[in-house]
């Protein structure tokens, strides 16, 4: 990105936000320069989230922090319903969009509907809608779509098209929170084009993100957050990818990757036959022992139902799959799970734990029988193994009794495979493993698949939306392509923009 001219939009001064256990906030300063797309880094827990609170007004931050708007004194604190006359416009990771309100009508939601009588000015109404969009760029989208027949990265901008219209005239900063958490790679492409078209505009964007390739693609600046605390702000070319890395952990990683070792000729573990969903069609392929294979492919390629029908999860249309030469047919997950194989979910906290309980009862559910002795549960027994689990896979803080929910993304996901690896699998199936963890925790759960393949010959199938994951750490990555297999990538060949190519052939059409 090109270096701006400094003009100061949004002068935030002192931002600390203290709970009754925990300061999660302190003293964080930033100032963000009209037509400046600035990032804002750090792992889960760092303060991104609190501050994003304290700025948008669901919360309010601990007296002495000051804010300016345009050269304007902010009194603080304010109500969130007030964020948007302050001239704050702020976009969440879920959008909030009602799929069966038209485009329009989402819109209104934010700024209300234009009446006249008693009556909603529908003409008046689209004419709005219309104007917002031209300024992202978008006036191909219609008014009145429904909002269910939009592309996702359409969804985003209709998504900043309600803020913008909110704040009318008024809008000097927009806050992207993970706005590309659920994009494939083209809709991102889509949705950054609407973004800088903004910034161009003479607003200040705060992008939020944790895929560094996003930060360095878009952003003029980049502010790092750790443990509460600014670490800085720098300029984003001036940046290499370790430096951020070193900066956001508080340590150097050398690689975000663990090193992929060559695999060695253990035997064949897994082979698909033909295998029939309701979306994926006649799928074959086979896996070593001790492999690791990526499955490519963009939202609705029957990459994740592929995984469920393996495991038991979802009823077969058809086919086969075979574990170390044996049939198995999974009518329900418990099958699976006797018969080798195990699942993280791509929604870990309505599908892969229950975040009401604690992180022990979660991290001991799939192997309690191991703890019961005479009718008895051998509690002593089961925290031990838990406390042991916890330390080896480094979550934090390491409290077994810390209810499941109350963690962050990246501990949630730890647990979770943690719990799993304890039963043994000889299959380990993960869908979209990182999404949403911070850079350290994605390290650590990519380190231990590998240390997994090698040490245990343990065979994984990982689904992932980020392509270049997948070519980093898989010995091979299947690609789908509108529930077929369509390529099989291995070597030289094995790249992020290969993948692509095979995943997006024929999708306009289509």
């Amino acid at each position: 990105m090109t270096t701006l001219p400094q003009a100061p939009l949004i002068e935030i001064d002192g931002f600390s936000k203290t709970f009754p256990a925990q300061r999660a906030l302190e003293g964080l300063s930033l100032t963000l320069n009209a037509g400046e797309i600035h990032a804002l880094v750090g792992e889960n827990g760092s303060g991104k989230s609190t501050f994003i609170k304290c700025l948008s007004g669901y919360q309010a931050p601990d007296p002495g922090a000051s804010l300016r708007v345009a050269g304007r004194e902010v009194s603080l604190p304010y109500r969130a319903a007030q964020a948007a006359g302050h001239g704050l416009v702020f976009v969440h990771q879920d959008y909030g969009i009602v799929p069966t309100l038209t485009v329009m009508e989402n819109i209104a939601l934010g700024s209300g509907f234009e009446v006249h009588a008693g009556r909603i000015r529908w003409r008046e109404q689209a004419r709005v809608a219309t104007t917002v969009l031209k300024r992202l760029g978008r006036d191909d989208i219609s008014p009145q779509t429904l909002a269910s027949h939009l592309a996702p990265s359409a969804r985003a901008v209709v998504a900043i098209a309600r803020g913008l219209a909110r704040a009318a005239e008024g809008a000097r900063l927009l806050v992207l929170d993970e706005p590309t958490a659920a994009l494939p790679d083209a809709e991102v492409a889509v949705l950054f084009d609407a973004i800088r078209r903004l910034a161009e505009d003479g607003l200040a964007i705060l992008f939020v993100s944790h895929r560094l390739g996003e930060i360095f693609d878009l952003t003029h600046k980049v502010t790092i957050l750790r443990d509460g605390k600014k670490v800085g702000t720098f300029d984003t070319a001036a940046l290499t990818e370790r430096q951020l890395v070193g900066y956001i952990v508080g340590r150097d990683l050398s690689s975000l990757y663990p090193h992929l070792v060559e695999r060695r000729e253990q035997g064949r573990l897994l082979e698909v036959k033909s295998l029939t969903g309701r979306r994926v069609r006649e799928v074959t392929f086979t896996v070593d022992r001790g492999e690791i294979v990526g499955i490519a492919g963009l939202l609705g390629s029957g990459r994740s139902e592929l995984l469920r029908l393996i495991y038991g999860a979802q009823e077969r249309a058809g086919g086969s799959v075979l574990i170390d030469g044996q049939p198995s047919s999974p009518r329900k997950p418990a099958d699976g799970i006797r018969q080798g194989i195990a699942m993280v979910p791509e929604d870990r906290l309505r599908q892969g734990a229950l975040g009401h309980l604690t992180v022990a009862e979660n991290m001991s559910m799939p192997t309690i029988g191991r703890y019961w002795r005479n009718g008895r549960l051998r509690r002593r027994e089961e925290r031990a193994r838990v406390m042991e689990m916890m330390h080896e896979f480094n979550i934090q803080p390491p409290e077994p009794d810390r209810l499941m929910g109350r963690f962050s993304g990246g501990n949630q996901q730890k647990a979770i495979l943690a719990k799993w690896i304890e039963t043994d699998p000889k299959v380990l199936l993960l869908d979209e493993p990182v999404q949403g963890v911070d850079l350290g925790s994605k390290s650590e759960i990519y380190t231990t698949i590998e240390r997994l393949a090698e040490g245990r010959g343990m065979t994984s199938l990982i689904v992932s939306s980020d392509f270049e994951d997948l070519q980093a750490v898989c010995h091979r990555v299947l690609v789908l392509r509108g529930g077929m297999l369509v390529a099989e990538l291995t070597g030289a060949e094995k790249t992020v923009d290969r993948m692509l190519d095979l995943a997006y052939i024929g999708e306009e059409a289509a």
